[in-house]
């Protein structure tokens, strides 16, 4: 796993650095995903949890810090999760370290929820159905992910589960491409996957896809650049996931099963 992790980190480095996909999608040359970075690990075994996780507001390509999900000791044994996001700030979005990913909200028994995103919801409707002023500070300091977070939250008993994520969807303005952790006690639920509002544009789709890689002992959900441009050094097959597809993992103990996977449109 250290081999696996420590090569996709070196290619979401470069990938951050220089993002080819959204140069021709957006048209700037010099687009880089420069907003800060974030990470979150978890390890889960029979003896317990371990839970690891740090945010910044300076990028990724720059910050010497970028070595601190590389000296988590994941013991031998027990499954681990590790999600790493590298943000390019939607326009109008606030850029601080509280709107840096992975986003955080507490469920409403209390569990931890952490939220990487690519794309954009609609922000102004999520204020409205949690019920915060748009003109208060804490609306003024979160992003649209942070709120996403918030609502999904409240929407949350147990688990995940691929209704859950249908509501999300439907708040989509350009893409939802996300990564969930749900944090129980001794046990976590993981979501990934992909939608996007394509309209048969070919340079979107090529941004915002992402690829899925599996082996005997990793799952892998990646973003387009990093395998397309920067190939990470790993023994693995990559595999398009398809528009509006959705898969949900439960992790207990030594165990972990995909429960759901599942299509979504609107």
């Amino acid at each position: 796993m250290s081999r696996a992790r420590d090569s996709m980190i070196a290619s979401l480095v470069n990938a951050a650095k220089k993002d080819p996909h959204g140069q021709a999608l957006f048209g700037n040359a010099e687009i880089s995903h420069k907003d800060g970075w974030g990470w979150v690990a978890l390890h889960l075994d029979s003896k317990g949890a371990a839970l690891h996780f740090g945010r910044s507001t300076i990028s990724i390509y720059e910050d010497p810090s970028i070595n601190a999900p590389r000296l988590v000791h994941l013991p031998p044994g027990g499954k681990a999760v590790l999600m790493i996001h590298a943000r390019a700030a939607s326009k109008g979005m606030p850029i601080n370290v509280f709107s840096t990913h992975p986003v955080e909200a507490i469920t409403s028994n209390g569990y931890r929820l952490f939220i990487i995103h690519n794309g954009t919801v609609d922000k102004e409707e999520l204020l409205r159905i949690l019920n915060i002023d748009a003109e208060s500070t804490e609306a003024k300091i979160y992003n649209d992910t942070y709120f996403l977070a918030q609502y999904m939250a409240k929407k949350i008993s147990k688990s995940i589960d691929l209704n859950i994520i249908r509501e999300a969807v439907r708040l989509t303005k350009t893409a939802l491409n996300i990564g969930v952790v749900l944090i129980k006690e001794q046990e976590a639920w993981v979501a990934a996957g992909s939608f996007y509002k394509a309209r048969d544009d070919e340079v979107r789709r090529k941004y915002y896809k992402i690829y899925r890689g599996e082996t005997q002992d990793l799952v892998i959900y990646s973003s387009s650049t990093l395998i397309d441009f920067y190939n990470p050094n790993i023994d693995i097959e990559w595999k398009e996931l398809e528009n509006g597809r959705f898969e949900i993992y439960r992790i207990s103990g030594e165990k972990i099963d995909m429960v759901e996977s599942g299509i979504i449109k609107i």
